[in-house]
């Protein structure tokens, strides 16, 4: 929303200058006395002004990281867990088992290390499940009523 500053707005340099805002930000100016609502004539005379202003001035304009190629790596998910991801471009792709990234060209190494660290949470898993249910780690059973 673009806005004149009155003679009431606290800075002098800002006073006779014309602004474009947010409209929340806009009408609290307006509210408080510090500036009035300059309309634009015509959309055409806003385009223009948009046109005018930089790139980097326009709020909610953010660069997406763009890769060059294609990465790949290993990463804990807080969902999914340790997953194979593949970035390419601005696009992130999330592989949960080695078979199926092996076949979207990922490197042998990065698979095998998958299945190494994957192995080893199941066998530590299987180890706990076999602990428990022979009650070899000496602790008392705890029973939920």
């Amino acid at each position: 929303m673009r806005i004149l500053y009155t003679e009431f707005v606290a800075d002098p340099k800002l006073r006779n200058t014309i602004a474009n805002f947010p409209a929340h930000v806009a009408q609290s100016l307006i509210a408080s006395g510090q500036a009035v609502a300059m309309p634009w004539k015509s959309y055409i005379e806003r385009l223009n002004a948009e046109h005018e202003q930089p790139r980097s001035a326009m709020p909610g304009d953010t660069a997406v990281p763009n890769i060059e190629g294609v990465k790949w790596g290993i990463a804990e998910h807080p969902l999914a867990g340790t997953v194979i991801l593949r970035e390419s471009g601005s696009e992130t792709t999330r592989f949960q088992d080695a078979d199926t990234a092996e076949h979207y060209g990922a490197p042998a190494a990065l698979c095998n290390e998958f299945r190494k660290i994957i192995g080893a949470r199941e066998k530590t898993a299987a180890e706990i499940q076999q602990a428990t249910q022979n009650n070899s780690w000496g602790g008392t059973k705890i029973r939920f009523v």
